[in-house]
C-alpha cells in the first residue's frame, strides 16, 4: 500500500502553487480547496494518500486496461473524502504524483516492463482522459525513460505477445494532439525564445503565427463547436475579483478553461500550451544567464484561462 512513508517534504517539493481560479474566489457555499498551496501540509498528504491508494487499487483490479483504469479514477475524483467537489485541475497534481509513485515502485522492484507500461501508456491515457495535462504526462514519461537503461527501455516492448504488442502500438498512436506535432512544438519554442530576446531588448514582445497551419485553421473551428455545445455554461464577464458583472461596462460572455475537458481536446490542448509550455519556455529563456529570475514561477501566477465571446455591438 501507499502511506505516508515518502514524507511531507517530498510531497511539498512537488506540489504546484497556483493562484486561486478567479471564478471561485470568494466562494463560500461549498467546502472547496481553492488551490493546493492553500491547504495545510496534513491535508495535502491526506489528498495525496487518497489518490495514491486509489491508483494502486484501480491498477491492481484493472491490470493493463489503462483506459478502464482512467475511467475509474475519474469517478474516484468525485468521491474525495471530506469534499463536496474536487475540480479536475486540483486533482491533477496528486494524480500525477501517484503515477510517478507507481513508476518508482516498479523500478525499485526491478519490474522494467511495468515501469515501461506506466511510462509509455498510463501517462498518455491519463492525459487523454483529462486526469493530468499533456506536458506533465510527457515529463513523467521522460523520468521513466531516464530511470532505466536504453536497452531495458527498448526490451520492455518484448514483454508482450503479438496481440498485446499490437495493442500497445494502438495505445501509442493517439488521436490528433497538438503536443504530438514535433514541428509545432519546435516552432513554439523558437518563437518564445525570440520573444524573450525582444523582451530583454525593448520591454515588450509580439508573437504572430505561433502555431501555423493547419492548427491555426483547426483551433477556431474547435472553439466554435465548444461555444455551441457549452452555451449554457457561459457567464457574464467579470468586472473584478468578486465576480460582479455589468453588461453595460462589459458585454462579453466568458467560460473558464482548466485544460482538462476531454470532450473538447483541441481547446484543452491549447489551454495547456498557454498555461504550461509557453510559460516554462519563456522563463527558461529569460533566466538562461543565471540571473535572478525576472518572472514569477508560472505555476504560482497562472489561473484558469478565459474563453470570451463578444456580440458584434458589445464592448469589452
Amino acid at each position: 500500500g501507499v502511506g505516508r512513508c515518502q514524507g511531507a517534504a517530498w510531497l511539498r517539493r512537488r506540489l504546484p502553487r497556483r493562484a486561486p481560479p478567479r471564478n471561485l474566489r470568494g466562494t463560500t457555499q461549498i467546502r472547496l480547496l481553492n488551490t493546493v498551496s492553500y491547504v495545510s501540509e496534513a491535508d495535502q498528504m491526506a489528498l495525496f494518500t487518497y489518490f495514491a491508494q486509489s491508483m494502486r487499487r484501480v491498477l491492481t483490479v484493472r491490470g493493463d486496461d489503462f483506459e478502464g483504469a482512467c475511467g475509474d479514477l475519474r469517478d474516484m475524483r468525485l468521491e474525495v473524502p471530506g469534499m463536496s467537489m474536487m475540480r479536475a485541475s486540483w486533482a491533477a497534481p496528486y494524480l500525477a504524483l501517484a503515477i510517478q509513485m507507481e513508476i518508482l515502485q516498479a523500478i525499485e522492484r526491478r519490474d522494467v516492463c511495468r515501469a515501461a507500461r506506466y511510462g509509455k501508456i498510463l501517462t498518455r491515457k491519463s492525459a487523454e482522459a483529462g486526469l493530468v495535462d499533456y506536458p506533465t504526462a510527457m515529463n513523467i514519461k521522460q523520468l521513466a525513460r531516464k530511470a532505466v537503461t536504453h536497452a531495458a527501455w527498448e526490451e520492455a516492448d518484448n514483454c508482450w505477445n503479438g496481440d498485446e504488442l499490437h495493442g500497445l502500438q494502438q495505445h501509442i498512436s493517439p488521436p490528433l494532439c497538438l503536443f504530438d506535432d514535433d514541428a509545432v512544438m519546435d516552432r513554439v519554442k523558437l518563437h518564445i525564445e525570440q520573444a524573450a530576446a525582444q523582451l530583454r531588448e525593448s520591454g515588450y514582445a509580439v508573437i504572430d503565427a505561433l502555431l501555423g497551419d493547419p492548427w491555426a485553421a483547426a483551433l477556431p473551428q474547435a472553439f466554435k463547436r465548444m461555444a455551441c455545445e457549452m452555451e449554457d455554461r457561459f457567464v457574464s464577464g467579470e468586472l473584478e475579483v468578486t465576480g460582479q458583472s455589468h453588461e453595460k461596462a462589459r458585454g462579453d460572455k466568458i467560460l473558464w478553461l482548466d485544460g482538462l475537458d476531454v470532450k473538447h481536446p483541441l481547446p484543452s490542448q491549447l489551454t495547456q500550451l498557454l498555461q504550461k509550455t509557453i510559460g516554462a519556455v519563456l522563463s527558461s529563456a529569460l533566466n538562461e544567464r543565471g540571473e535572478q529570475p525576472p518572472l514569477a514561477d508560472a505555476s504560482g501566477a497562472i489561473a484558469d484561462s478565459m474563453f470570451a465571446i463578444y456580440s458584434p455591438s458589445e464592448g469589452g
